[in-house]
């Protein structure tokens, strides 16, 4: 467990961006892009052979009436171009658009998170002697934080820091299971606050 520290350390906790969450993150990211560059590929190539096979094979099933012999010169003639012998589904118009439809939703999504991927593991976020650093440009000084809403800490691993600096009032959130050392970061917070001036704690 991360215990405070009061001293005048340049760095007394700091958060990156954990494994976990980046490994979900990853995870995701490939799975729809793999997801829509297959739909890609069953609506622009697959979609079209199967149903240009299950041409072939109803021309050579229209003849059955005439030619007996049709099964057998089907499964010649699959053999020949490579094909198995038991006809695909056909697919409709709307199956194949389908196919774009999906990609064009899991490509943007999976690209989207790829970048959230990126932008996030530049991120680190500490807490010294003059405040909290990373959350934004300037430095947050601990007399601007005003209350510390930590309902959700238990549960999520996120609290919530209510800043009021330069006129202005915003919340910092502290989300430990997507920055691992949250919880440090967290406790220098209360440490630092702990002496008559701390402000309202929530939850």
């Amino acid at each position: 467990m991360y215990r405070a520290s009061m001293g005048t350390d340049n760095q007394a906790a700091t958060a990156k961006l954990s494994h976990e969450y980046t490994r979900r993150l990853v995870i995701v990211a490939l799975l729809l892009l793999g997801w829509g560059l297959a739909s890609v590929y069953d609506g622009a190539v697959r979609y079209p052979e199967q149903n240009r096979r299950r041409a072939k094979f109803d021309s050579f099933e229209k003849k059955k009436a005439a030619d007996p012999g049709w099964k057998t010169k089907w499964k010649d003639y699959a053999r020949s171009q490579g094909w198995e012998a038991e006809p695909p589904k056909y697919h409709s118009s709307l199956d194949i658009e389908m196919q774009f439809v999906m990609a064009v939703l899991c490509v943007p999504l999976g690209l989207g998170a790829l970048l959230l991927f990126v932008r996030n593991r530049r991120l680190q976020f500490s807490a010294d002697a003059t405040g909290l650093h990373g959350f934004g440009s300037e430095v947050i000084p601990y007399s601007a934080v005003t209350a510390v809403d930590k309902r959700l800490w238990d549960d999520k691993g996120i609290a919530v820091l209510q800043v009021e600096a330069n006129g202005r009032r915003r919340k910092v959130p502290l989300d430990d299971w997507k920055f691992a050392g949250m919880e440090g970061l967290l406790a220098e917070v209360e440490a630092r606050l702990g002496d008559g001036r701390a402000p309202t704690e929530l939850g």
